[in-house]
Formats: C-alpha cells, sequence, structure tokens
C-alpha cells in the first residue's frame, strides 16, 4: 500500500484521460464564509444537540491558509473553536478540546463560499486510555450560542505549525506524489494524490483528532485517533449516485471495468476502491468534492454503520527554522499501522525512519 502511515480513508483509483483533469484546480479568489449548525449526538458519545459557529478571518494571518475562529456548545460546556483553510481545495478543519473530550468540524466550501457538507468528530473519554471516536453529520442552520466562551485546553499542537505543510515526490516508477497536511492544534486533514505512470490518480484522505501531545527538546510525539467507516460495494456505489445525481450529473455504472460506455461512468471495486472516467473538467471538480465534503461518511452515518476507533503515534520534528516537518512514525518492530487500543499505541518506542515524510511551507 502507497500510503506511508496507512491512513485509512477513501481511496478512489480514478482514471481519467490526462492527471491534470483529476486534480483540484484551486481558486485564485479565496472565498471569505461562515458555516453554523448543530449534530446530535448518541451512542457512547452521549445525547443531545451540540451548536456551532464559525467563520473564517479576513486579516488570513496563517502562513499558507486561512485562519477559522468560531464557537462550539455542548450543554453546560461552551468553547472557543479554531482552524484553517485550504484554499486550494477550499476544505476546511476546525477543533476544540476540554479534558474529556476533543471536537471536530471539517467540511468544504465553493468558490463563491458556499457549504458543500460538514462532518464533525468527537473523542470522548470514558476514564483512563478509554477514548472512543464518533463521527456525526452536520445539520446547517442559524444558532444562538448562549454560555460564555471559554478557552480551549492548553496542549496539542504548537501555535507556530498551524497551516498547510505539503510533501512532493517522484516515485521509481515515475508516479508522482503530493501530500498535503492541514494542522490545527488538535487536528490535522491528510490528502495524498498519486499520479500514477498509467494515468490514473490514486486519491487518500484521513482526518485525526489528537489525543496529546508531549515535547521533549524539539520532539513531538503526539497521539492520535479516528474513526473507521468501512463502506460496502454496495454503500460506495450508492453513496456516489446518490451525489452525482444531486449535481445534475448523469452517470453510468459500470458492472466491469473493461466495459466500453458513453459519456461519465464509475466502477466500484468489491473492497470499495472505485474508478471514474469521462468526466468533464467541471464535473471532475464536482468528482473531487465529493471527497472533500464527506459525502460517503455522511451516507454511512444515514444508513447507520457504526465506527472502529483507531489510535495512532508518531513523532513531529521541525527544522530550517520551523519551515520543514519531519514527521515519523512508531512501529513494535515488526509492522506498523494503526492501534486497536491508546495503551497499544502508548506503547511503542521504536521510530520507523525508513518511512519518515519531510514536509514544507
Amino acid at each position: 500500500m502507497k500510503s506511508m502511515f496507512r491512513f485509512l480513508g477513501i481511496i478512489a483509483v480514478v482514471s481519467c484521460l490526462t492527471m491534470t483533469a483529476c486534480e483540484p484546480e484551486g481558486t485564485t479568489d479565496t472565498p471569505l464564509f461562515s458555516v453554523s449548525g448543530t449534530f446530535t449526538k448518541s451512542g457512547g458519545a452521549g445525547t443531545g444537540d451540540v451548536k456551532f459557529n464559525f467563520a473564517s478571518d479576513a486579516s488570513r494571518s496563517i502562513v499558507a491558509a486561512n485562519a477559522i475562529s468560531g464557537v462550539l456548545e455542548d450543554g453546560a460546556l461552551t468553547i472557543r473553536l479554531s482552524g484553517t483553510f485550504d484554499p486550494d481545495t477550499l476544505s476546511y478543519s476546525v477543533s476544540a478540546a476540554a479534558s474529556v473530550i476533543r471536537y471536530t468540524i471539517n467540511g468544504a466550501v465553493d468558490s463563491d463560499g458556499n457549504s458543500l457538507g460538514a462532518t464533525a468528530t468527537l473523542l470522548v473519554n470514558s476514564g483512563g486510555d478509554n477514548w472512543q471516536a464518533f463521527s456525526f453529520v452536520v445539520n446547517e442552520s442559524a444558532v444562538t450560542i448562549s454560555g460564555t466562551p471559554q478557552d480551549s485546553e492548553t496542549g496539542g499542537v504548537p501555535a507556530f505549525a498551524f497551516g498547510n505543510w505539503f510533501f512532493n515526490q517522484v516515485l521509481p516508477d515515475t508516479s508522482t506524489r503530493e501530500m498535503r497536511v492541514l494542522v490545527n492544534q488538535w487536528d490535522l486533514n491528510i490528502d495524498n494524490f498519486y499520479n500514477n505512470y498509467d494515468g490514473t490518480t490514486n486519491f487518500f484522505n484521513t482526518k485525526v483528532n489528537i489525543i496529546e501531545v508531549t515535547s521533549n527538546a524539539g520532539e513531538y510525539d503526539i497521539l492520535w485517533s479516528y474513526p473507521e467507516y468501512v463502506a460496502t460495494k454496495e454503500q460506495t456505489e450508492a453513496a456516489i449516485m446518490q451525489y452525482l445525481q444531486h449535481h445534475n450529473i448523469p452517470v453510468t455504472k459500470k458492472d466491469n471495468i473493461n466495459d466500453v460506455v458513453t459519456g461519465a461512468w464509475i466502477y466500484v471495486e468489491n473492497d470499495g476502491s472505485t474508478s471514474w472516467g469521462g468526466f468533464t473538467d467541471p464535473q471532475w471538480q464536482v468528482v473531487y468534492q465529493f471527497f472533500s465534503s464527506n459525502a460517503l461518511l455522511q451516507y454511512l452515518l444515514a444508513n447507520s454503520v457504526p465506527p472502529v476507533t483507531k489510535f495512532e503515534k508518531v513523532q513531529v520534528t521541525f527544522s530550517n527554522n520551523n519551515t520543514n516537518l519531519i514527521l515519523v512514525p512508531y512501529w513494535n518492530g515488526s509492522s506498523f499501522g494503526a492501534s486497536s487500543t491508546l495503551g497499544e499505541a502508548k506503547a511503542l518506542t521504536l521510530l520507523l525512519n525508513s518511512q519518515a515524510i519531510t514536509l514544507t511551507r
């Protein structure tokens, strides 16, 4: 698997006429925007509605990304949100932390600043190392926050690291890889693009919530977690067809990858990976938005698919006046990837330096 840290997210094998047709084009005029709404907690996350609002910062005070600030109200707790916005992919992430809970809201907007949908993720501690992750669909609407906001918990990623970080690589088979990491105090939004030698593009996205960060002489050990939702072939097909139909894009669902069809088409493998083809350039932007707006996750949540909480441990260091971010995974000496418990991830002490990634501003 090409993903160096085995980030588990939506995987799309995108077949296209040219590689650039599948990449997000971005925008020269970064939109200002605001998002507000609610989501309803359930299961181990508790019960009740959570309200929030936030807006992008016209001062554009964060390098290579826009700052976002806002407020979230969860029962008696009212807490300040902060985050960043990627002006190229038009996606955003905001987060906050209290002693036993972490909040993250992810989503995307169009070039006019109109919301394309959002999801919320909560990490909830029930005692000791017992953390569980949950995601919820956001219902966007005007809200009124009545509580007095408190600051988010101190700690997390240091402020100088907030914003966008980039990694580019040419692989031995002439494929190229681009990695974009949107860093906030209590979450990371990670995009991986692979432009393959055969003209296909792979897209991986993972959104993680940070549990804790410990620092020692410029070395930051980060423990993070995320809920893993596994879609079946049928669920992936249904989510894609629903999304494209909503955007008035006629599409053919192939039963065999080698079938010859006219116009836009999709093909879904048994493992949920997808192939796409025949889309026009404007339609490719909608295809990308399917991923950046978490459309598949929203479909799975609407159909009550349960999550499994995963944990990972990495070490982060900085160099060259904090313009390089070096990310190295921990492993157990025989394999690396997600752990099933926080205790298992905490116990890792070996760094897999062969898989280190250096990201730059």
